[in-house]
């Protein structure tokens, strides 16, 4: 009887030990998650900041962009403005004598429309 009452002592002993040590397995195994958890989200944060460091880069870049396309387009309605005021100016003078409407409509030389790209021949 002795011997049951120990062999059972044992076997719950055993069963005990073993609990134990599944135990341990599991919460070294969940330390370890842990860690690796902590080291993606340093991983992770750092990421992060070099893409908001890109994206402040690129936000800078676009409003200098936006800016110089302004000042280009201001620059263009400018110079759009001078032509059709010189357009105006020599329309008028134009109709206004007689002699610039005689030298305007002259034949213009071939080798002054090669040099501006027109086609050469009868005008």
């Amino acid at each position: 009887m002795r011997l049951y009452i120990l062999l059972g002592f044992l076997i719950v002993l055993a069963a005990a030990v073993g609990t134990a040590m599944f135990y341990r397995g599991q919460a070294i195994k969940a330390d370890a998650a842990a860690i690796q958890l902590r080291a993606d989200l340093q991983t992770a944060q750092s990421v992060n900041k070099q893409n908001q460091a890109t994206i402040a880069t690129l936000r800078d870049d676009l409003t200098v962009s936006q800016s110089l396309a302004k000042d280009l387009a201001d620059k263009v309605e400018q110079i759009d403005a001078e032509r059709d005021a010189a357009n105006d100016e020599l329309q008028a003078l134009k109709e206004a004598n007689e002699d610039v409407r005689n030298y305007l409509s002259q034949p213009i030389p071939d080798a002054l429309r090669l040099r501006y790209g027109q086609a050469v021949g009868p005008r």
